[in-house]
């Protein structure tokens, strides 16, 4: 009896360790966690923060899907284009650049390759576009434009994480239509639509300039157009394209500048400088 009392008591013990391992363990893991999330998450010195994405699905004129993501921070107002944006599986416009933050102001840093410098191979080159230094425009939804009619479709739907409504318009000097819906977001939207106003070898998949219909916080999720034009046989064709918001969700995206260098012009003369993007 003894002996079998005294095994008792030691699978007893060694239990009873164990179970305060694992409490140990519990709790130094949840104060590792706990630590983990008041890390403050934002842009560094050498690093700026993207906390969500955008993926779209899409069709273009020729029948050919795909996808395209897109990158933003409603903190700091930027967005981020990177190669998941330009090369689709369908095709490739730039192989040079590696990513393009975009800015509040209208600025459009292109970080990019140059193969003819082997010393300095990461470079980038600043883009201003004129339209966002209008503070007032775009202020009102659907700007008229004498070309189209607009007409709501009294339909709500849901893409990702977005409630959106359903609009429908009609082009009157030609032969062509588009049914759309757009949803309200916290970031400046025409960063994304003026993109493809960008005089670059990078261009989204397809179509994607809304900043003359919509509010800049006016986010269009979905898209189903056809218009009539002539092909390479000079017959007429109806082309159809479409996309869809199929994801809206938070993310931990980081692009680092550390080893890019900048020039600007001054006179006949082009000074390095330091990249004019500001942490916030």
């Amino acid at each position: 009896m003894t002996t079998v009392f005294l095994v008792t008591n030691f699978e007893y013990l060694s239990t009873m360790k164990t179970i305060f391992l694992i409490l140990i363990c519990s709790l130094f893991s949840c104060v590792s966690y706990s630590q983990d999330t008041q890390t403050p998450i934002s842009d560094t010195e050498t690093e700026l923060y993207f906390s969500d994405a955008l993926i779209y699905e899409y069709q273009n004129a020729e029948g050919k899907k795909g996808e395209f993501w897109i990158y933003v921070n409603p903190e700091t107002g930027r967005m981020l284009f990177t190669k998941q944006s330009w090369n689709t599986e369908n095709e490739i416009t730039d192989e040079m650049t590696d990513f393009i933050v975009a800015n509040p102001d209208g600025s459009y840093f292109q970080f990019y390759q140059d193969a003819e410098d082997k010393k300095e191979a990461k470079k980038v080159i600043r883009h201003q576009l004129e339209i966002f230094k209008n503070k007032s425009q775009n202020k009102t939804p659907f700007l008229k434009n004498e070309d189209i009619e607009i007409k709501n479709l009294n339909h709500k739907d849901s893409f990702s994480t977005l409630e959106a409504t359903g609009y429908t318009y009609n082009y009157l000097k030609m032969e062509g239509k588009e049914e759309f819906y757009i949803s309200t977001v916290n970031f400046n939207t025409h960063l994304l639509y003026a993109f493809s106003k960008l005089n670059i070898e990078a261009k989204l998949p397809i179509y994607f300039d809304y900043s003359n219909l919509v509010t800049n916080n006016q986010l269009v999720v979905q898209s189903k157009s056809s218009s009539f034009g002539l092909d390479e046989n000079s017959t007429q064709k109806n082309y159809q394209t479409s996309f869809r918001l199929v994801s809206f969700e938070p993310t931990m995206y980081y692009v680092s500048y550390k080893d890019y260098s900048y020039y600007e012009q001054e006179g006949e003369k082009w000074i390095k400088k330091v990249i004019p993007i500001t942490i916030k």
